[in-house]
């Protein structure tokens, strides 16, 4: 009788020892299966509002912290200012323009239930966001014109995807919120650029109701590409579905053909590789990374 028990307590030990490590294993799996930290640059253009929604939208979902980063540039050079008086000048509008979007963010921010920080730094704004990027997870940057501050080509997030091995991701001034259960799609190259952005985004994709691997005409064939169905079955590792669309040929640019496609699915995303080729090929003949950027739709996430 004193055995069965004996028995019986060893399995029922067993057994909750046996939950208590798939707990754990579960625990760890989402541990690494999210994003905390995110680092947004804080600048007086027409995206700013955007991507502060997208920002808090993303904190809320994975329970992370918001870095709200604002570079005030400190080298002032004018020829004819003789006594430095309007650098002087400029400066002091700089400080007050700083303290001005502290006290827009904390309207933004002060009820939106999120964890976030001010950081103000002097300093050219690539070289600020460059280094306060190593320890983040997502550097959130808008698809505005550094000159105009109006919706356009910005070459800020190429310069970061290049530097910086943390993903970028580029907000329109369209974005009003971000589902992280939307569908997404990822633009498919076969490249290590491609293979990073896939790998970078799986967090993301984990969330996302539908994933679609889409692939162009115009995709390469060197003999290191990775074929689409080869990233479907990475992802299917993560427990993530995922189908592999071909883009018809069509008279379209492939930036077109891939921002129609994403409107046709509902997506809410675009994940893809950075500057697959040389950044001077792509000022001189263009490219699809130069072109998605000029025409951001969605948020675009990039990693090089």
């Amino acid at each position: 009788m004193s055995r069965f028990y004996r028995d019986s307590s060893d399995r029922v030990w067993s057994i909750v020892a046996c939950h208590v490590l798939f707990c754990m294993i579960v625990e760890n799996e989402e541990e690494r299966l999210t994003m905390r930290s995110f680092l947004v640059h804080v600048h007086d253009d027409s995206c700013l509002d955007a991507r502060l929604k997208v920002a808090v939208d993303l904190a809320r979902s994975f329970d992370g912290h918001l870095t709200c980063l604002h570079a005030t540039p400190y080298e002032f050079f004018m020829p004819n200012d003789v006594y430095g008086t309007l650098i002087a000048q400029m400066a002091a509008e700089q400080r007050s323009n700083a303290a001005r979007m502290h006290e827009t963010l904390n309207g933004k921010l002060a009820d939106s239930g999120v964890e976030w920080d001010w950081m103000e730094q002097e300093g050219m704004v690539v070289t600020r966001l460059f280094q306060q990027a190593g320890l983040s997870d997502l550097v959130l940057l808008g698809a505005c014109d550094e000159e105009t501050g109006e919706p356009g080509y910005s070459s800020l997030p190429g310069e970061l995807a290049i530097e910086t091995q943390t993903p970028v991701m580029v907000v329109p001034q369209s974005s009003s919120a971000f589902d992280v259960t939307a569908p997404a799609v990822v633009a498919w190259k076969g490249t290590s650029e491609s293979s990073r952005a896939l790998r970078a985004a799986v967090p993301l994709l984990a969330k996302a109701a539908s994933v679609d691997i889409v692939t162009s005409h115009e995709a390469g064939s060197s003999d290191y590409d990775v074929a689409a169905e080869a990233a479907q079955t990475f992802l299917s590792h993560h427990g993530i579905a995922s189908q592999v669309t071909k883009l018809e040929d069509t008279s379209k640019s492939v930036a077109t053909d891939l921002n129609e496609f994403t409107q046709s699915k509902g997506a809410g995303l675009i994940v893809m590789g950075a500057f697959g080729q040389s950044r001077l090929r792509q000022r001189v003949f263009g490219g699809v990374t130069r072109e998605m950027l000029s025409n951001v739709q969605v948020p675009l996430f990039l990693c090089h």
